[in-house]
């Protein structure tokens, strides 16, 4: 295997940049956990982002980081789940 020349080496790196809300959701990229606004150097590959909490609906983004686009900045609002509650004679309330 040949070595990367350092020209090679500095550019196989990218940025990702991730804002969340509710800011106190969890964030994981490739299975580690991420904060919020947080800028992050990383190598040129494939990621697998997952944003959670309870409460709400859980999301989740595959994105690749690569000579042509090296980096990923990405605002997500979360959509809390509807919540049900039986009223009087069988009606039903949604919150």
């Amino acid at each position: 295997m040949r070595e990367l020349t350092r020209e090679e080496l500095i550019r196989s790196f990218g940025i990702i940049n991730i804002r969340i809300y509710p800011r106190d959701a969890i964030i994981g990229v490739n299975g580690e956990v991420f904060g919020f606004d947080e800028k992050k150097m990383v190598p040129y590959g494939k990621y697998r982002l997952s944003v959670g909490k309870p409460g709400y609906i859980q999301d989740r983004v595959r994105f690749n980081i690569n000579k042509k686009t090296p980096y990923f900045i990405s605002e997500i609002h979360l959509i809390p789940q509807a919540t049900y509650t039986k009223i009087g004679s069988g009606e039903l309330e949604i919150s």
